[in-house]
Parts: structure tokens; C-alpha cells; sequence
């Protein structure tokens, strides 16, 4: 059986988080930005944000405001494919990414399954909201999976 990792579950936990249109600013995205001290609003891409928060107060090691940019995540860790590996894809055509709100066409979130077809992603700021979403290998490359050393 897989070990399902902690900050799955804490992940899980903010489904419910959706970005405040206008002037206002979602308390838990600014939160999330507190842990890699980049940005106070939330209208920015925020999913790698999201992913530290969840890593970060399930006291994984070896974070060091690692991630507000989606593409700081391909690196970290281990390289291995598991249930929550943080998993970073990329768009295949260029320019911005509306569906992530990525400029870059980057996107990070965890790991929930995988087909030959595309994967399903747990990630913040994907249609400005933290929820699930499937990722098909036809528009996006995946770049990396990674887990922490010590997991």
C-alpha cells in the first residue's frame, strides 16, 4: 500500500480556497506567499507558493523559501514518481497559460494520478483556485516529479 504523504492532507485541506477578485486578497494565498516571502496579493501566480505552504507546515525538510516560481520546484528533492510528488509541467505552446495562470507556461502542484494519456494535478492558482485538474500530455510536458530526500 502507498503512503499517502502529510502534505497531501494538508493540501487537501484548502479546496476550498478560491482567489478574491478585485481589491481584496484571499487570506490563505497571502499566507502561502508568507513562506517564500515573493509576493502580498493574489492575482500572481501563486501554485508553487501553495506548494511550499503545504511542504512547509507538514515540516518537510530542506525548503528555504524554495518555490514562488513554479520552475524552482524541477530540482528539488529526488527525482520519483509517487502519489504527492511535487510535479512541475509546462505548456507546449508559448505565452501564457490562462487555465494556470502561468506567464511562463510553468505549473507545480502534487501528484494525484497518472495515465498514459495525462496526469491529475492538486494545485493552487489553476483556474484561480486550489483544486484537482488532469493535465493532458498532449498541451503540457512534463518536466519533473520530485519527492523530499528524507521521505
Amino acid at each position: 500500500m502507498t503512503a499517502v504523504p502529510s502534505w497531501l492532507f494538508g493540501a487537501l485541506e484548502d479546496a476550498d480556497v478560491v482567489e478574491v477578485k478585485g481589491d481584496g486578497h484571499h487570506t490563505r494565498i497571502l499566507a502561502m506567499h508568507s513562506y517564500t516571502g515573493k509576493w502580498s496579493t493574489d492575482e500572481v501566480p501563486w501554485c508553487g507558493s501553495a506548494v511550499e505552504a503545504w511542504l512547509v507546515e507538514s515540516d518537510v525538510e530542506g525548503l528555504g523559501r524554495k518555490g514562488a516560481l513554479a520552475r524552482s520546484w524541477a530540482r528539488w528533492g529526488r527525482p520519483e514518481e509517487a502519489l504527492g510528488a511535487i510535479t512541475v509541467i509546462k505548456r507546449r505552446r508559448r505565452g501564457s497559460d490562462a487555465r494556470t495562470g502561468s506567464r511562463g507556461g510553468y505549473h507545480v502542484g502534487l501528484l494525484l494520478s497518472r495515465s498514459r494519456g495525462g496526469l491529475v494535478i492538486w494545485s493552487g492558482n489553476a483556474g484561480d483556485r486550489v483544486g484537482a485538474d488532469f493535465y493532458s500530455l498532449r498541451s503540457y510536458d512534463l518536466v519533473a516529479m520530485r519527492m523530499p530526500l528524507d521521505f
